[in-house]
């Protein structure tokens, strides 16, 4: 598995823990979120749902995510492409 897959994964999960509030909407995330997947427009997620996945994200990726990162973060895709840059700083 690539870098890039394990990120989606586990940012795909991190979607579904917070954005699901039953098996089914868990079930139906798993199914739906691609990389083209937009955080506000196709989760519906608000700013509260966004500062969660944000939070989790640095916790599970032990980085640090700036609020101007933060707002680069419009689809799932875009997402990954920051996280891993960001591990790859960090570790540089």
């Amino acid at each position: 598995m690539s870098n890039t897959t394990d990120t989606f994964e586990k940012l795909k999960a991190i979607i579904i823990e917070i954005m699901a509030n039953d098996e089914a909407e868990a079930t139906a995330l798993a199914q739906s979120v691609t990389a083209a997947t937009n955080l506000q427009q196709d989760l519906d997620a608000d700013s509260l749902d966004l500062l969660e996945i944000v939070q989790e994200i640095e916790e599970q990726f032990n980085i640090s995510v700036s609020d101007d990162q933060a707002e680069q973060f419009t689809t799932v895709g875009q997402a990954v492409d920051a996280i891993n840059a960001m591990q790859q700083q960090a570790t540089a």
